[in-house]
C-alpha cells in the first residue's frame, strides 16, 4: 500500500509537470512500449496498460505493476476510483486506484452496498460493520437495511433496527423464533421482570419471554400480575410467590388491603396484602358485615349464623346462635341490628332420634355438673328448661374433669344438648346471663 502511495505522488508530480498542450492521448492499439510487454507503461505524462506494446481500451481490472495492483479502466489507470472491481473470478476493493488490502467495512458498487474483508469482497459474512462511525447489518455479504432483529458481534449480541445497530432499543425482538429482551441495543439474558412491546407488557425471565409464567413479578419498585406471560390489570384476588400468598387489586399487589378474597371456590383472610394463613378470629369485610376466618379460610358456617341472627332480641346483651346442620356455636355481644361476634365454637348437637329443639329460647339455669349413668357432664347452662343444656364432653364422673369418655363433636349424637369442648362449656357457663336469647336452627 505504501508503495501504490509513493507511486501515486510520484505520478501525480508528473502530471504538475506537464501542462495540457503538452500531454498527447495514444491512440486505441497504439504500440507504445516493447511488444513483448504487458502491463502498466509511462506514456506522456500518463499511465496505461499495454497488451503486446500496444494500448487496449478495452481493459478494466486490475493490474500488477512493481509489486502494486493498480485499477485500469478503460486501458488507462483510475486514480479517482474507489470501489468494487473484478479480477480473476473473484472481487476486489480499490482505494483511489490501488488495490486496499487493509479494508474492512462497506462499499458500494452498482447501486448496491457490499462487505469487504481485508480487500476481498466477503459473501459468506453476516453480521455488523463500521461504516463512516456507524455500524451496519450485512447479510451474506450485502448490506441489508430491511432486517430488524439479533446479530452477534465479536461475541455479544446486538439489536438492529432497518439495518443499523440500534443503542437506544429497550424491549422485545424476535429471533430464531423465540423472543429476547434487549437493552440498550444489547441482549441482556441477567433481566427478569416486566417489559413493554406493542402497546403491551410481556414478563421476561432471564432475557428470554416466558409466555408459561403466571404470578407476581417487580417492576419500577411495584409488584404486578402477569398471567401466562402478560400483564393483566383486571385480575383481583390470590396468587403464590416464593411459597406465599398475596392479595392483588387489578393486576397490582395491594399490601394496604385487610379484607376477605375467593380464590378457586373459597373464601380467605388477607391481612395487609397476604393470605393469613395463622389468623383465627373475627373481622368486618368491607361493606361493615361479620366474618371469621379460620387459619385464612373464610367460614361459611359463620356466615350462616350471623345472616341468621343479626335482627333477632335478647334480654340482655348477649346472644348464642346455635347451628345443628353445621355443628356450630357462636356467642354475639350487643343488641339486635348491631351484635357484634365474641366466641365461635364446634359443637355436638341432637341424634335424629332425640333431636335438639330448634326455636328461640332463653337461658334458665345453670350447674356446675350433671351425671347421666357414667358419664359426668360439666359446666352446664340450660335453655330450655333443665331438659337441654349446653355442657361439656362427656367425662367419667370424678371429682374434677380428667378424663374424657367420649369426645366427639361436630356431629349429631347426643340426647338432645348441646356439647362443647370443656373451655367453651366453662366460658359460657361464666359470661352468658340468665335470660340471654338462644337461637336454635338447622
Amino acid at each position: 500500500m505504501k508503495k501504490c502511495i509513493f507511486f501515486f505522488i510520484f505520478v501525480f508530480v508528473s502530471f504538475l509537470m506537464i501542462t495540457d498542450s503538452q500531454a498527447s492521448e495514444p491512440d486505441p492499439g497504439e504500440v507504445i512500449a516493447d511488444t513483448s510487454y504487458t502491463g502498466l507503461t509511462r506514456y506522456d505524462g500518463n499511465w496505461y496498460y499495454v497488451k503486446q506494446g500496444a494500448v487496449d481500451t478495452s481493459y478494466v481490472g486490475l493490474v500488477l505493476y512493481d509489486g502494486s495492483w493498480f485499477y485500469v479502466k478503460d486501458g488507462r489507470l483510475d486514480w479517482t476510483y474507489t470501489g468494487l472491481t473484478r479480477y480473476d473470478g473473484s472481487w476486489f476493493y480499490v482505494s483511489n486506484g490501488c488495490l486496499n488490502r487493509t479494508y474492512t467495512g462497506l462499499t458500494r458498487y452498482d447501486g448496491s452496498w457490499f462487505y469487504i474483508n481485508n480487500g476481498s469482497l466477503d459473501l459468506h459474512y453476516t453480521g455488523l460493520t463500521r461504516y463512516n462511525g456507524s455500524w451496519f447489518y450485512v447479510n451474506n455479504g450485502s448490506l441489508d437495511l430491511h432486517y430488524t432483529g439479533l446479530t452477534r458481534y465479536n461475541g455479544s449480541w446486538f439489536y438492529v433496527n432497518n439495518g443499523s445497530l440500534d443503542l437506544h432499543y429497550t424491549g422485545l425482538t424476535r429471533y430464531n423464533g423465540s423472543w429476547f429482551y434487549v437493552n440498550n441495543g444489547s441482549l441482556d439474558l441477567h433481566y427478569t421482570g416486566l417489559t413493554r412491546y406493542n402497546g403491551s407488557w410481556f414478563y421476561v425471565k432471564n432475557g428470554s419471554l416466558d409466555t408459561h409464567y403466571t404470578g407476581l413479578t417487580r417492576y419500577n419498585g411495584s409488584w404486578f400480575y402477569v398471567k401466562n406471560g402478560s400483564l393483566d390489570l383486571h385480575y383481583t384476588g390470590l396468587t403464590r410467590y416464593d411459597g406465599s400468598w398475596f392479595f392483588l387489586e387489578n393486576g397490582s399487589l395491594n399490601s394496604s388491603y385487610t379484607g376477605e378474597t375467593v380464590y378457586d371456590g373459597s373464601t380467605f383472610f388477607i391481612e395487609r396484602g397476604r393470605l393469613s394463613t395463622s389468623y383465627t378470629g373475627f373481622f368486618k369485610d368491607k361493606t361493615g358485615v361479620w366474618r371469621y376466618s379460620e387459619n385464612g379460610v373464610i367460614s361459611a358456617d359463620f356466615d350462616r349464623i350471623y345472616s341468621r341472627i343479626e335482627n333477632l332480641s335478647s334480654l340482655t346483651n348477649y346472644l348464642i346462635g346455635v347451628d345443628c346442620t353445621t355443628h356450630k356455636v357462636c356467642v354475639f355481644q350487643g343488641r339486635q341490628g348491631n351484635w357484634t361476634p365474641i366466641r365461635f365454637m364446634v359443637c355436638t348437637t341432637g341424634d335424629p332420634s332425640t333431636p335438639t329443639p330448634a326455636g328461640t329460647f332463653t337461658v334458665t339455669t345453670k350447674f356446675d355438673y350433671f351425671d347421666s349413668g357414667d358419664v359426668r357432664c360439666w359446666y352446664a347452662t340450660g335453655f330450655v328448661t333443665q331438659e337441654y343444656l349446653f355442657h361439656s364432653v362427656l367425662y367419667y364422673p370424678e371429682s374434677a374433669p380428667r378424663i374424657i369418655k367420649d369426645p366427639t363433636l361436630g356431629a349429631s349424637v347426643s340426647h338432645g344438648c348441646v356439647r362443647l369442648a370443656l373451655a367453651n362449656s366453662k366460658w359460657i357457663y361464666d359470661t352468658i346471663p340468665l335470660q340471654s336469647c338462644v337461637y336454635v336452627y338447622y
